[in-house]
């Protein structure tokens, strides 16, 4: 296994704050080479959840939201505690223009986040989408 395979950043790690154009998921890694791996794995084995967050991740960055979403849908699905794919999936509803979705997510996130720094940017971004 490539060692970029095995690299996890969390969410609470990168924090939130920073320019909202950069994006939750930009903002996690810059994963590029590891999209292409990713739809290879993803291709052979649709159970690989790091290869469907990859792909959701490559779905955000090239405008692809619905293929994004339903990415993050299939890890969160799986993995339904994944901070990253929840935040990922509330980015996603955001930039696709479905404030409703993204508020919904956002929230979710907001259980399983115990920095209260964080809680407090979440709350900011919730606000500027109503």
């Amino acid at each position: 296994m490539r060692a970029s395979c095995r690299r996890q950043t969390t969410v609470e790690q990168q924090g939130l704050a920073g320019n909202r154009s950069s994006g939750i998921a930009r903002k996690i890694a810059n994963r590029r080479g590891d999209l292409v791996h990713g739809r290879e794995v993803a291709e052979r084995d649709p159970h690989n959840m790091y290869a469907q967050m990859m792909l959701g991740i490559g779905g955000v960055m090239t405008g692809q939201f619905d293929k994004a979403i339903d990415r993050f849908k299939k890890v969160i699905d799986h993995q339904p505690g994944n901070l990253e794919a929840i935040l990922n999936l509330a980015e996603a509803y955001e930039q696709k223009g479905d404030k409703g979705s993204a508020i919904q997510w956002y929230e979710r996130s907001k259980q399983l986040i115990k920095n209260p720094e964080i809680q407090k940017e979440l709350d900011a971004r919730i606000n500027s989408l109503r």
